[in-house]
C-alpha cells in the first residue's frame, strides 16, 4: 500500500509538502506537478490512518461546491444538510472554487477523511477530470453537471437541460419567431453544451437551420452578453427572439436592448433559465425554466441513505433527470 512518505520520496519533496498538498492547501504550482505525477504513477489514494477500516461510519457526507455562493447550490446542499443532520449525521463541505486541481485535491482530503459518500458539483464538464478516482471504496455523486473524464461510473443527478432548452425554443417558434439567437454560458459547462444541444434540436426539429455564429459564449458573465446582445441587435441577422442559456447573464442583455432604444416583447423577445428575486421588478416578467432544489435535494438525500445504510439496494450507476417547470412570464409574443 502506498504511503505519503512514498510520494515523499518519490516527488523529492517533504512530508510537510506533501500533507498540505492532499489536504487542500495552496503550495507551488511546481510541486503540486510532481505530487501529480507521483500519485498517478503509484495510484496512491490517502486513507485517515486506519480509521475507516475499524468503523467504516463514520457519519460524515462530504460536500464539493464549485462556487459556494452561487445561490442555487446553497439551496440545494441546505435542504440536503437539514435532512442528514437529522439523521445524526455531519455535512463536511469543500469548495473547489471553480479550480480543476483545487477540485481534486479536495476530492483526495474527502476520501483521507473517510466520509460515507462525495456529492461533487463539477467544475466543469470537458475539464475536470476525476478519473483517478474511479476505483474509490468511497462513492461519489456527480450532482448539476456531468463529467466527461472519470464520470462514467458514477450516479449523477442533474436537470434535463436538452428537453428545457428544446421547449423554450419551441415556444418561441411556435410564436412565430424563426430567427433566435442564444447568448450562451461557459463553453466547458455542462448546461451550456446540453442547452444548446436542446436549441439546436428544437431549430431543427421546425425545419430551421441552426448557424454556431448565432451562438454568443459569455461565460457567464454581464459584461460579455452585454457585448454580444449589442452584436445581435447591430448585425442584420433580423432576430427577433434570443434563448439566455444562463440567468446570470439577463442584466447585461437587458441593459444592451434598453441602451439601443428597444422595449422588451414589442422589438425583441427572450426566455432564460433559473429563478432570480430582481425578476419581481422587472416591467416584463421573464419566462425561465424553474429549477426545483428542493426536488434534486430530495433525490440525492434518497440516494446517499441508500448507499449509507443499505447499499446492496443502489444498483448501477445512472443518471437521474430532475423534473423542471417553465414559469411563463411576458419578456415574449407572438409575431
Amino acid at each position: 500500500m502506498t504511503t505519503i512518505k512514498d510520494l515523499a520520496k518519490e516527488s523529492q519533496l517533504s512530508l510537510g509538502t506533501i500533507s498540505n498538498y492532499l489536504n487542500g492547501k495552496e503550495i507551488l504550482p511546481k510541486n503540486a506537478e510532481k505530487i501529480e505525477t507521483a500519485i498517478k504513477k503509484l495510484n496512491y489514494i490517502p486513507n485517515k490512518f486506519g480509521r475507516h477500516l475499524r468503523n467504516p461510519n463514520t457519519k460524515t457526507i462530504g460536500i464539493i461546491t464549485n462556487k459556494i455562493s452561487a445561490s442555487y447550490i446553497s439551496k440545494i446542499t441546505s435542504d440536503f444538510e437539514h435532512e442528514f443532520s437529522q439523521k445524526g449525521y455531519e455535512v463536511l463541505f469543500c469548495n473547489s472554487n471553480e479550480n480543476t486541481e483545487m477540485e481534486k485535491n479536495k476530492l483526495r482530503f474527502l476520501i483521507g477523511n473517510a466520509v460515507n459518500t462525495i456529492i461533487l458539483f463539477p467544475v466543469y464538464y470537458k475539464e475536470s477530470d476525476i478519473s483517478e478516482f474511479e476505483n474509490s471504496e468511497i462513492p461519489i455523486i456527480l450532482c448539476d453537471q456531468l463529467v466527461e473524464k472519470g464520470g462514467d461510473n458514477k450516479f449523477a443527478v442533474v436537470n434535463d437541460n436538452v428537453q428545457m432548452a428544446r421547449e423554450l425554443t419551441k415556444m418561441l417558434i411556435d410564436e412565430g419567431h424563426t430567427q433566435i439567437s442564444c447568448i450562451a454560458g461557459n463553453a466547458n459547462h455542462y448546461s451550456t453544451v446540453t442547452r444548446i444541444e436542446g436549441y439546436k434540436q428544437a431549430l431543427e426539429a421546425a425545419g430551421l437551420p441552426f448557424d454556431e455564429k448565432n451562438v454568443y459564449y459569455c461565460d457567464s458573465q454581464n459584461e460579455l452578453s452585454y457585448e454580444a446582445t449589442t452584436k445581435i441587435i447591430n448585425s442584420n441577422s433580423h432576430c427577433t427572439a434570443v434563448l439566455i442559456t444562463v440567468n446570470n447573464m439577463l442584466l447585461g442583455f437587458l441593459k444592451a436592448v434598453d441602451n439601443a432604444g428597444l422595449r422588451i416583447c414589442k422589438d425583441i423577445s427572450y426566455a432564460t433559465f433559473s429563478y432570480e428575486d430582481y425578476y419581481s421588478i422587472l416591467p416584463q416578467r421573464p419566462t425561465y425554466v424553474s429549477h426545483n432544489t428542493l426536488a434534486i435535494s430530495r433525490v440525492l438525500t434518497e440516494l446517499v441513505e441508500k448507499m449509507v445504510f443499505s447499499p446492496d439496494s443502489v444498483g448501477t450507476p445512472k443518471i437521474i433527470y430532475t423534473k423542471s417547470d417553465i414559469i411563463i412570464g411576458d419578456s415574449h409574443k407572438k409575431l
